[in-house]
């Protein structure tokens, strides 16, 4: 044991790892949202019929988008799609407008939420909102429309942010603000079709996802 500790690599400087952060998570901002992006151009080629059919893009929303009544009597396309909506709907967007709003988002918010999570937690946090923002929209809409869009995970990441940057009742009240200015915004971008729902539910997510995250840190550190 003696010989192991004497000939460990010395641990690396904290200014280093600070350094390597912004890039680790400017690399899983980029994965979170080349799918979405992906698929969006994808649609958006099909709607103009450069490649495809235009039936992709409701094709799409068939089998992807979240349908309450998947959870009732209604008949799904394929084994477990009652299970897999509640993650690929995050996958799939109306059009321009609603991806770049919530790609927008993104960039604002997965690099504050990403500086105190880290690369893993960030990723944990995201798909936590994800899950939850489908929950919200199952139990607080009476809704049989589908519900499609990457916003519950968004709002998970801007609810994360709220709760560790809580310094005083004003900042919480601005941040809270900025909140409320998203949503009007997304609101106004996809024409007043907004799944608020789905953001109470991904804010739920990213806020408790947040708690457990100091959580298991604090233990780690303690052992």
């Amino acid at each position: 044991m003696r010989f192991l500790l004497q000939h460990r690599a010395p641990p690396r400087p904290a200014v280093t790892r600070l350094r390597r952060m912004p890039c680790q998570i400017g690399f899983t901002l980029f994965v979170l949202c080349l799918p979405i992006a992906v698929v969006e151009l994808v649609l958006q080629l099909a709607d103009a019929q450069l490649i495809g059919s235009p039936q992709w893009r409701p094709l799409t929303y068939s089998y992807a988008a979240l349908w309450r009544g998947l959870l009732g009597n209604w008949q799904p396309n394929f084994p477990g799609q009652a299970l897999t909506m509640f993650f690929s709907y995050a996958l799939v967007h109306t059009g321009l407008p609603h991806l770049l709003g919530n790609i927008a988002g993104l960039l604002i918010f997965a690099p504050r939420s990403g500086h105190h999570a880290g690369r893993a937690g960030l990723l944990v946090i995201t798909g936590v909102s994800s899950l939850t923002g489908a929950l919200g929209f199952v139990l607080l809409s009476g809704s049989v429309r589908p519900m499609i869009g990457a916003s519950g995970a968004v709002y998970g990441l801007a609810a994360a942010w709220v709760y560790w940057e809580r310094t005083s009742r004003r900042g919480a009240a601005l941040l809270f603000a900025a909140l409320l200015a998203l949503n009007l915004l997304q609101w106004w971008l996809i024409g007043g079709e907004l799944a608020w729902e789905a953001h109470v539910g991904g804010m739920v997510g990213g806020w408790f996802g947040a708690k457990w995250l100091d959580r298991r840190r604090g233990q780690r550190n303690r052992r």
